[in-house]
């Protein structure tokens, strides 16, 4: 549909979370009705259920149903070329610089809009997720989503460096 030219020309972007908070927040996310969404109820009912989240981390996430879910699958398959390179984006923001990036974003191809923060869970806070792992918990997200974090330069407490 589009062509070379506007693909190579056009300003590509995207954004990403750190996958321990990712994790956390999708979980939350799909084990509190999901905001209204209409996914597959009886599959998220059956992976996730009544589970804790500890139980969830260590025992369904490693799992081929979970990591084939959207929320749970790594980034990496969402933004790397068939190469596997990450190169082709002008710039990568980050969820938790969301507003620095999104004027940087947006003094680029609209420096008149501006973000509403529409999806916010009540009473949370930008580091909530680091006080619901235990550190076998930790390990087992750096050992599912590790490349991912190597190459977008995370590490469990935050940003570690920059995106490669």
């Amino acid at each position: 549909i589009l062509t070379r030219n506007f693909v190579s020309d056009a300003f590509k972007f995207t954004i990403v979370r750190n996958p321990w908070d990712r994790i956390h927040s999708a979980f939350r996310f799909l084990t509190t009705g999901a905001g209204g969404f209409n996914f597959d109820r009886p599959t998220v009912a059956n992976l996730i259920g009544e589970r804790t989240f500890e139980d969830f981390v260590l025992e369904a996430l490693p799992t081929v149903p979970v990591q084939e879910m959207i929320h749970f699958q790594p980034c990496l398959n969402y933004l790397t070329d068939t190469d596997g390179r990450l190169d082709h984006f002008d710039f990568i923001g980050r969820f938790e610089t969301l507003q620095e990036d999104f004027a940087r974003i947006a003094a680029r191809v609209n420096p008149g809009a501006s973000l509403a923060h529409l999806n916010r869970t009540k009473g949370s806070k930008a580091d909530a997720y680091k006080r619901a792992y235990t550190p076998e918990m930790v390990d087992t997200v750096a050992r599912l989503y590790g490349e991912g974090i190597d190459r977008l330069g995370y590490d469990f407490d935050g940003i570690a460096s920059p995106a490669q």
